[in-house]
């Protein structure tokens, strides 16, 4: 899914079920994630949900039950693999080193 917010060095992306947000935050290199109301309030669920490789620049949800979080960090060349808990808390589940330095964003379908 596009973001909903970005300024160079945050973005927001939604999900659908349950209706949380994962917030990647390039310059402390951590996860943050919200749940948002029907009206559309954000209210912080865990501001440090998890830690990253240097510098992530773009976060997903993935799974048939959009189970899990995938971050791709720039300057650390890794794709991490994260499980969601009902905290909003993130469980690293595995990394991928070596990513090409070429590598812009993530995509799900």
């Amino acid at each position: 899914m596009p973001s909903v917010l970005t300024d160079g060095k945050k973005s927001i992306h939604p999900n659908i079920n349950p209706i949380q947000y994962n917030f990647n935050n390039t310059e402390s290199n951590t996860i943050s994630s919200y749940s948002v109301s029907n009206g559309g309030q954000l209210t912080l669920l865990q501001a440090v949900a998890a830690t990253t490789a240097a510098s992530p620049i773009d976060v997903v949800v993935a799974g048939p039950e959009e189970q899990y979080v995938i971050e791709l960090s720039a300057e650390g060349h890794t794709i991490g693999s994260f499980s969601r808990n009902n905290d909003g808390s993130l469980t690293m589940v595995a990394e991928m080193p070596d990513v090409t330095s070429s590598c812009a964003g993530l995509a799900t379908f």
